[in-house]
């Protein structure tokens, strides 16, 4: 009987281990993942200028008014053909 009570807890023992070794692999490998990239992609970054920075922001903002004429060109056109469907 005793030896029985002795082996339950060296199964309990070596899953505790089991769940705590995995938690620990867990935890420092979501640490890995956000700390390796963080300091490498120092390395690649860059400073950029005032007119580089100007000229992303005009390139924005083209986008950005294509996107909305687009969206109004679509409106009306939707308009057009449900009127048609009438």
């Amino acid at each position: 009987g005793g030896s029985l009570m002795g082996l339950f807890t060296m199964a309990q023992a070596v899953s505790r281990m089991g769940v705590i070794g995995v938690t620990m692999l867990a935890a420092l490998s979501g640490f890995g993942a956000v700390h390796f990239p963080y300091t490498c992609l120092s390395f690649f970054a860059r400073n950029v200028g005032e007119g580089e920075l100007r000229a992303m922001q005009r390139r924005l903002l083209q986008a950005t008014e294509t996107v909305v004429s687009r969206k109004k060109k679509r409106a009306l056109l939707l308009v057009e053909l449900e009127e048609g469907a009438l």
